[in-house]
This record gives C-alpha cells, structure tokens and sequence, in this order.
C-alpha cells in the first residue's frame, strides 16, 4: 500500500427505524478510528432517509460532530448514484478514494478502518463487503422474488465467514472504489424500478458487465453489531420489493447469464435439456468401469446435474461436497440413543428420496457417504476432542444400525443409487498426528475393519447387491491400504483418496509446483523432502494398492478411487490431473473427481480456471476440458 493517505468518504446510512442516540454511537465509533492522518483520512457523511428532522439538532450538539455532513433524500444512496456522487464531490480527495457504506448501528471497532485498507491494498476496482449471497438461477417455474424468499436459490455468507467472492454485496458494511461506482452509475436501468433492490442492481453490473470480483471479508472482530439484529439473512428480508419490477430485473439478469458461470451457457443447451434415460444397471457400470464427480446432492438449480451429464458424467458421489456438510442432516448430533438415531433419520430420509429421485431423472446414479456418525463427529469436531468412535462398541453399533436403516427405507431407490460409501476417509486419534509419510498406524485397525464388517452384514438384511465402499483408515490415504481387510461379498468395492502429497494439494502453499519437491515436515528446521512426478505417484499406487489387490486376489472393477484433485493454481496442476487419470486406466479403476461445482471450496473447482482471484466465472476452460474428456 502506498505512504500517501488514502481519502475515504464513509456513508452513514439512517432512515425512519432508526434512532439519534444510534446514530450519535455509530459516528462516534467512526470518529474515533485510529490511523485518521497516517494510512488514510475520512469524511462522513449521514445518508438521511426521513425520520426525525430533529436530527439535526441532535448532530450538532457534539462537537465532535459538526464536521460531518447531512444529505437528506428520499432514496437510498445506492438509488440515485449520479446524484449521489455529485453530493459527495469535493469530500474526497487524495491518492486513492473509496465509498464506505454503513448501516446505522454497525460500529466500527479500532482500527476497523485500517484493516479495512489493507485489505483492499490500493485496488479501487475491488468491492468489499462484510456480508453478501451466493445466487443461484432456478427453473422459472414461480416467481424469483418467490423463491428467494424461500431461501432455496441464495445462500447467505455473515460477516464471521472467511474471505471468498459472492454475486450480491450487501450495504451493512461494504467499500466500494469511487471509479466502480462512477461506472455502475453510468449504467440505466429505465425498464424497471431499482428502489428497493439497489444492492442487487449494483452487484448484477459489478460482476455482470464489469467483469469485477465481489470480496466477501472476515470482520466479526472489526464490527459490533450488537445494537442490532443479524446483518440482512436474504437479500430482500429487509425491503418491501415490487415484484414485478423484481421479476423483470431477474429475467433480464438470467438472460444475461447472471450470477455468471451458474445458467453453463457454454454447455450444449440440446444437452441440458434433454436429460438421460437411466437405461444401464448399477452392476452393468460397476462391470465396465466409470469416471465421473464429487458434487453437491440438492444443487440449487437443476442446471447443475444437467451440466453434469452433458460433460458425460453418469455417477456422482454425494455427501463430502460443501464443506463435508451435504448430507449431515441424517445424523442428529443431539442424540444419544438409537432409538433417537431412528426417530431422526425417518423423519430427514424424505428429504435424501428427493434427492436421489432428482439425481436419477437426469441419468445420474449416485454413491452415497456420511462423513459424521451418531454420536462420533469425524469431521465437525474440534482437533482436541475426544474421538470416542474408537472407544465405545455402543456408538459404533449406533452408526451400523443407521446404515442398515437407510438401507432398509432405500431399498426402492436401488436402480439409482451406486453404492453405499460407509465413512468418508476415517481416521484415529493416531492418524491426526503423523506425516503423510509415516507407517500407518494399527492401534484401531481391527476396530474399523470389525465395524465394516458388522455394517455390511447390517445391510444386507436389507438390499442384497447394491456396492459398499469401505475405506482405509488415515483418511483413506492409498498407503493406509495395507491395514484393510477384504470382506467375503462380491459386491464390496474398496475406496481410496489420492491427495498425495497434502501440502501441494490442498491450498497449504501455492509456492510449491508440479512436478517438484515438497518438503513433509513445513514447521520443521531441516524438512524431509520427497520428489513428486508421475513416477512417484504411480508408484505409491503400485506398492500399496495393486499390490494389495494382487494378494488378496481383489480384482480391478472393485477399487475406486473415490476422491482426487490438487488445488487449480498450483503451477502443474492440470499435468497432476492427467498423470493421475491416466495411472486409473492403467490399472482399470473407476474414479470420482473432486469436485464439480462445490459452492464452498473453490480451490478443486476446476471450471474456475488456474486462477485464484476467479471464484465465480466457470467456463469450459482448458483445465476442465483436459479432465472432462474422461469421464463416462
């Protein structure tokens, strides 16, 4: 960031629920931010939208007050941006000048503003807010206004979620640059009437026709929003909106294929809209081998599954997409009984036949995993507790008693569902503590193996041919496959994971590449290195895996490697993929990317690009094409 001081106009929005003593602790707030005269000088303005006329008096009773400016209108800022630019003309001045919105009540704790600044770092293109919405188009079956309402077709990110780009900023807290909002003034929008949507508008033409990333920041420590109820939970929560100017800016904004990368117009429309015949049999695609995607299982629009299969996908695992969180609605972590366990899942297992029933009507087949367990959280736990799985018969009976319930209330949905994927990449105290290069420890071997094979009997109560994968422990690492133990049924498949090594896969530092070195001990003086090519990695599959199969006389079609990708900025990555993907045909395995469209990681969403700064214009780029021609 450059010495000069940054100028920043900060717009205090208040309107008629709004109270003087309210305002008054939200300028103070404002005023008394460190750094005014080092990185950056403010002028404040109050965004008067009716409400009492006594306010001025009111401001002009603190000294500390007087210099900030009162604009009384009878729109939002946002509305009228021509004039209100004007009105802020001759307020700002300096190298840089930015727009900072804040709603009344939202204060500022210190040093909020110099965060704030080196975040944005000098880019007066960028937009940062503090809370903003993910957007996704639905099948125009009812009015958008509607479904947004319903909270089916946006997701909400608050001020506590990490950085990440979203479609739709939100005027709680936000920083705009002075020339994005000069831009988005220029634009006209006569057909329909933006007032009580003007966010939305704003953000359509930022990342529609300005082909700008909205930045979505972590400030729960920078902000008190204690005075108020949670920042804005749905875009239109906190308006009266006309609905039929909504509807005409939504039809519009679809047309235009926005939120960009969603409507997939570069992707055969025949295609999507023709769907699949579910002619091939689960055991028909086991025999013959298959390769396809990890993905979400309730998509907020069908165009995703329809994506999906024009790219040539026929199978898609759900329940590890979207954060490990897709499918932790059937387990209960409140409970503490099977009897609990029961009463919960009947009552949450309509929701997964809907799912499967989607899933199907567009040829899709789907595998089915859990990442959670009653009463034993793998992945929604802190590091430091107790993973008590390992440790009480009861909590393990509890999850095969679950598995043989799903199976049980599935068992006419078997012609779509592909598997059963038992838990996704287990692991033990153990596995937490050792590198990626170490002997796979046996303490709890016997333990998992026990549980898989109780589960599977469980099951086969129920539905006699329909897969089960199970998984080694240590996050079903390929060199963990040793400790797995076969199962007498021939319609068990074998699961691994290959993010080998971790960290050059998994976003934990973008300065290494591939091939190259990756040292396996980061925080050690004098790292261990290990060479990373495609010998190397065809290798690890050879001694662990196909070595496995050759003496346990496992055959080729029931290995599946169930998870695999490296993060898309990694120098090499495409090579990675397509070294990994031509190991799998080697070797006859079928295989499942990770992932396609995952709303919460962009890093292994790979229509993104090999750019990191895009998190939200899927294409039909080099790197997706180069792994998307494989898949069957």
């Amino acid at each position: 960031m450059s010495d000069t001081p940054l100028a920043l106009s900060i717009v205090v929005s208040f309107g008629e629920q709004d109270s003087p003593d309210l305002l008054q602790r939200t300028l103070q707030a404002i005023v008394a931010q460190e750094g005014r005269g080092e990185k950056f000088f403010a002028r404040v303005s109050v965004w008067f939208c009716g409400g009492p006329s006594a306010i001025m008096k009111e401001l002009s009773r603190e000294s500390s007050m007087r210099a900030v400016k009162v604009v009384e209108s009878s729109a939002s800022f946002l509305c009228d941006l021509p004039r209100s630019l004007e009105l802020l003309e001759g307020r700002t001045t300096g190298t840089g000048s930015y727009v900072v919105m804040v709603r009344c009540g939202v204060f500022l704790k210190p040093r909020c503003l110099a965060f704030l600044l080196d975040e944005i770092d000098s880019d007066e293109t960028g937009v940062f807010t503090a809370c903003g919405f993910r957007l996704f188009p639905h099948d125009r079956v009812s009015s958008p206004l509607t479904e947004l309402k319903k909270r089916v077709h946006f997701e909400f990110y608050s001020e506590s979620r990490p950085g990440r780009a979203v479609h739709v900023f939100t005027p709680d807290f936000c920083c705009l640059g002075r020339p994005v909002l000069k831009k988005i003034a220029e634009k006209h929008h006569q057909d329909f009437d933006v007032s009580s949507f003007p966010h939305i508008w704003c953000s359509f033409v930022i990342t529609c026709h300005l082909g700008l990333p909205i930045w979505k920041m972590k400030m729960r420590e920078h902000l008190d929003i204690s005075a108020l109820p949670p920042l804005s939970s749905s875009p239109v929560d906190s308006t009266v909106c006309d609905s039929a100017a909504f509807d005409n800016f939504y039809q519009m904004s679809y047309d235009s294929d926005w939120p960009k990368g969603v409507a997939v117009v570069h992707y055969d429309r025949e295609k999507l809209d023709s769907g699949l015949a579910n002619r091939e049999s689960c055991g028909e695609i086991w025999a013959r081998g298959f390769a396809g995607v990890n993905m979400l299982s309730e998509p907020a629009s069908r165009l995703d599954f329809r994506a999906a299969v024009s790219c040539g996908v026929r199978v898609i695992r759900v329940g590890a997409v979207g954060g490990a969180e897709d499918l932790m609605y059937l387990v209960d972590p409140r409970s503490t009984s099977e009897t609990q366990d029961r009463a919960h899942l009947l009552k949450v297992l309509p929701r997964l036949r809907r799912s499967l029933t989607e899933i199907g009507s567009h040829g899709l087949k789907a595998i089915v995993t859990i990442v959670d367990m009653p009463g034993c959280p793998f992945f929604s736990m802190p590091d430091d507790a107790p993973m008590l799985f390992w440790e009480r018969k009861e909590l393990r009976l509890r999850a095969t008693k679950l598995w043989g319930l799903i199976a049980q209330n599935l068992v006419d949905l078997r012609h779509l569902i592909m598997g059963y994927d038992l838990i996704n990449e287990p692991f033990n105290p153990e596995d937490r503590e050792i590198s990626f290069v170490e002997e796979t420890p046996v303490s709890h071997v016997d333990t998992l193996n026990n549980f898989y094979s109780d589960t599977v009997n469980e099951i086969r109560l129920y539905d006699r041919d329909t897969a089960i994968i199970i998984n080694p422990s240590r996050y079903a690492m390929p060199t963990a496959m040793n400790t797995l133990k076969p199962i007498s049924d021939p319609y068990i498949k074998y699961g691994v994971h290959c993010y080998f090594p971790p960290p050059l896969t998994l976003r934990r530092n973008t300065s290494l590449q591939y091939p190259g070195i990756v040292s396996v001990f980061s925080d050690c003086n004098y790292p261990k290195k290990v060479t990373v090519d495609r010998e190397s990695l065809r290798r690890i599959f050879v001694d662990n895996v196909v070595s496995w199969q050759e003496e346990h006389n496992v055959p080729s079609h029931q290995i599946l490697v169930a998870e695999f990708g490296i993060c898309r900025e990694i120098p090499g990555a495409q090579e990675y993929l397509k070294d990994l993907v031509e190991i799998f045909a080697e070797f006859g395995w079928s295989w499942l990317l990770f992932s396609f469209r995952d709303e919460e990681w962009d890093a292994l969403d790979y229509e993104l690009g090999p750019h990191k700064a895009n998190m939200l214009h899927r294409s039909n780029c080099d790197m997706f094409k180069s792994i998307a021609a494989h898949f069957r």
